[in-house]
Order: structure tokens, then C-alpha cells, then sequence
């Protein structure tokens, strides 16, 4: 799966989701990377570092909206540029499945792709994830439906038609499955034909792991082993993936309670998922179902903004330290980020320049046919950090609400 530069997403509780990429390195082992869908107005993506997965490499927002559970997340190198990108994939669409991508190299402030697919609108029984099933080159969307009738089934859409024409639709020899069950894709048997992975948190006593052949149809069963994981619940998330290099696909494990902080679990797939190969409490805080997590080697990281260098004085928003006002727009094929709020046209945000961090107040003037108000706020911004304010526009089409956002005060404050 590494070889492919691919990102493998196992079904988590709500709000959390597990990320494994490689492809290149910033270190030898892939690093972890987390996304938090209710960030402090957007979705967040962090990564720390592998082997030791305690140094913070990457803490970005997103330029997507906070999102909720029908949200799924993938972590890629979507336009090989060696810097993995984040893929969201909303089951509740505007009219259908969407997927969106945002780019890594834009420090996901830009999204490379927002689309409609030829998936109807999709529940949680529904799990994603993103490869290049064809070898096109285009990575193509993998949906595995746990309750298909009585068995679980596999569905891809190529991303050369922009998800319209499927490749693939399959009922597996793997019976309905549930809430426990995680899937993945990968190349199980090395005969370059996809293969469905899928693990079960709760095997009676164990953790198991199913692999059935993509080269039968899913119908025949390359495998079938307890691991030497115990069962599970819902804050365990899954991925597979060649942690250790032996051409043999590993079983990763992300506990995201243990204790005070989030850990991960290698078991080897040479001992049958017996011996642990990893055993790692990461510098990451305990989290909840608002988590998500990819294991993903960071070939190049997403850019820096650029600090200013010459000195500064006291009031950083004479010498344009930082910026009041910074408007993305959201382009009118994505969907709004609130059901009925058709005025919904820019992002507001405030742009640091500075190398120290500012705390700042705004004021925010509420226009209504009805009425006029004011409300002052504060905010904190690090050292070249975007902080998001809010919106210019939103509202009811009959009960519009515009927002002006203006900058009244700045300061230099210790880290």
C-alpha cells in the first residue's frame, strides 16, 4: 500500500479518523496523521512524526468547515506532489456522495477537487476509502457497504469520469457486517489486484483480521486470524499497512484513550498479528469520536507562511503585521456548510505576519432587515497563524444575515 503512496482509513467512532500515508520521508517510518473535524472553526489536520510520533510536524486548518459524523476522511498524495493532500468525503451531499480534496501543498487552504459522485446519498454504513484501483494514475473512490442484504459489498467509481462511471460492484463471500467491522484495500497477495481487508474489533476474545481475494471477487478467503490484539471498542481505529518493509501488510492500531494520550499498536503480519512490532504512546492527547487517524510518511511538508524578519515594535497592525480582513471564497459548485444558508459566500479570517503571537479584538456587526447589532471579540493568533473569524454571509433566504468584520486592537503577547 506504501508503494502506492496510499492512504488507508479504517470506520472509527464519529468524528475521528485514522491516517496512514508514506511515500517518501521526512522519516524512515510513516508518521501519524490526525484530523479533528470540530476544530476551532474548521477541520484540522495534525501530524507527528515516526517512529517516535511525539514531535508535531504539521497543525493546520483546513479549508474545510467543522464537519460531523457524515464526514470520512483519507489522507493521499492526490496530485503526486509528494505532499500528502486530505480527501473528505461527504455521505450526505448536496444531491449525492461528494468528495473533496484539499491540497497540501496550498497548507489545505485550497481544495484540488469538489465533487459530486455517482453514489446516491450514503449512511453510516457506508466506509471509503481512495486508491488507484485501475492503475490510471487517477486515484478512484473504494465505497464498501457493511449491510448490502445479507452480505457486505464493494463499489468503485473511477476518478478519471470525476466518480461518475463505476468499475466495479460486487457482492463479497463476507456476511453483513456492523459498527465493529474496519475495511481496507490493499494488494494482499502481491498479484497486483486489489484485495478487501477487513478486521473485527470484537471476535469473541480477540481482534481478528479477514482478507478476501479481488482477484475471486471478493468470494474467496486469503485469510482468517485472530491477532495477538485483544477485543476492542470504539475508540480503536485500524489501518494496514508494510510498517516494517518485509513486503508483508501489517495491522496498525490506534488507541485513542489510553490513558492521557493517544497511542498506536503494530502487530506483524509475518507472525500472523502475533508479535508486536510497535508498542507507542504519541505526543498526541487523549481524543475523542471527533478524531481521525492515518499512519502516512510525509515526503515533503506542507509550506510555511512566510514571517516577516525586520524588527517590530508595539503596535503590529500599523506595521501591517497582522491583517484584518482575508476572504476565501467558497465556489458555488461546493455545497453550503449549513442546509438553507444560500448567502454563504465568503470565509472570513485574520492573517499573522509576525514571528511573535498577537492577541487582537474585533468587532462584528450583525445586518438584519430587522435590526443592527455590534458584538466585540477577542482572538489569539501564533506566529504566522490564519485564524478564522466567521462568515460574511449567511442565512435564511427569507431572514438574510450579513456580517462586517473590522480589527480594533492588536498586541504582542508572550508564546
Amino acid at each position: 500500500m506504501f508503494g502506492r503512496v496510499s492512504l488507508n482509513v479504517l470506520s472509527i467512532p464519529h468524528g475521528y479518523l485514522l491516517l496512514v500515508l508514506t511515500g517518501g520521508s521526512v522519516a524512515s517510518a510513516a508518521d501519524l496523521a490526525a484530523v479533528n473535524r470540530r476544530g476551532p472553526g474548521a477541520t484540522e489536520i495534525h501530524v507527528y512524526q515516526g517512529p517516535l510520533l511525539q514531535k508535531h510536524l504539521v497543525a493546520k486548518c483546513t479549508a474545510l468547515h467543522t464537519t460531523d459524523k457524515n464526514w470520512h476522511f483519507d489522507v493521499i498524495d492526490w496530485n503526486r506532489d509528494k505532499i500528502p493532500d486530505l480527501v473528505a468525503i461527504n455521505r450526505q451531499g448536496q444531491k449525492a456522495t461528494e468528495v473533496h480534496v484539499c491540497d497540501g501543498a496550498a497548507r489545505y487552504h485550497a481544495r484540488l477537487v469538489a465533487k459530486s459522485t455517482g453514489l446516491p446519498k450514503t449512511n453510516a454504513n457506508w466506509v471509503f476509502r481512495v486508491v488507484n484501483w485501475d492503475g490510471d494514475g487517477v486515484p478512484d473512490l473504494v465505497a464498501v457497504n457493511r449491510r448490502d442484504g445479507e452480505h457486505t459489498s464493494v463499489h468503485v467509481f473511477s476518478g478519471a469520469s470525476d466518480f461518475q462511471d463505476k468499475l466495479l460492484a460486487k457482492m463479497t463471500g463476507l456476511h453483513a457486517t456492523n459498527e465493529n467491522w474496519s475495511f481496507d484495500v490493499v494488494d494482499w497477495d502481491g498479484d497486483r489486484v486489489p484485495d478487501l481487508v477487513a478486521v473485527n474489533r470484537r471476535d469473541g476474545e480477540h481482534t481478528s483480521v479477514h482478507v478476501f481475494s479481488g482477484a475471486s471477487d471478493f468470494q474467496d478467503k486469503l485469510l482468517a486470524k485472530m491477532t495477538g490484539l485483544h477485543a476492542t471498542n470504539e475508540n480503536w481505529s485500524f489501518d494496514v499497512v508494510d510498517w516494517d518493509g518485509d513486503r508483508v501488510p501489517d495491522l496498525v492500531a490506534v488507541n485513542r484513550r489510553d490513558g492521557e494520550h493517544t497511542s498506536v499498536h503494530v502487530f506483524s503480519g509475518a507472525s500472523d498479528f502475533q508479535d508486536k512490532l510497535l508498542a507507542k504512546v504519541t505526543g498526541l492527547h487523549a481524543t475523542d469520536e471527533n478524531w481521525s487517524f492515518a499512519m502516512v510518511t510525509f515526503a515533503k511538508l506542507p509550506p510555511e507562511a512566510t514571517l516577516r524578519k525586520e524588527p517590530i515594535g508595539e503596535h503590529p497592525r500599523r506595521k501591517k503585521d497582522i491583517e484584518a480582513i482575508k476572504e476565501l471564497s467558497i465556489k458555488s459548485e461546493d455545497p453550503d456548510p449549513w442546509p438553507g444558508s444560500i448567502f454563504l459566500e465568503k470565509a472570513i479570517f485574520v492573517q499573522s505576519y509576525s514571528d511573535r503571537a498577537i492577541d487582537f479584538t474585533y468587532r462584528v456587526t450583525a445586518v438584519n432587515i430587522n435590526y443592527r447589532r455590534e458584538t466585540v471579540r477577542t482572538g489569539h493568533a501564533k506566529p504566522g497563524e490564519r485564524v478564522f473569524l466567521g462568515y460574511k454571509g449567511s442565512g435564511l433566504a427569507t431572514d438574510a444575515t450579513k456580517y462586517e468584520y473590522e480589527l480594533t486592537k492588536a498586541k504582542y503577547v508572550s508564546l
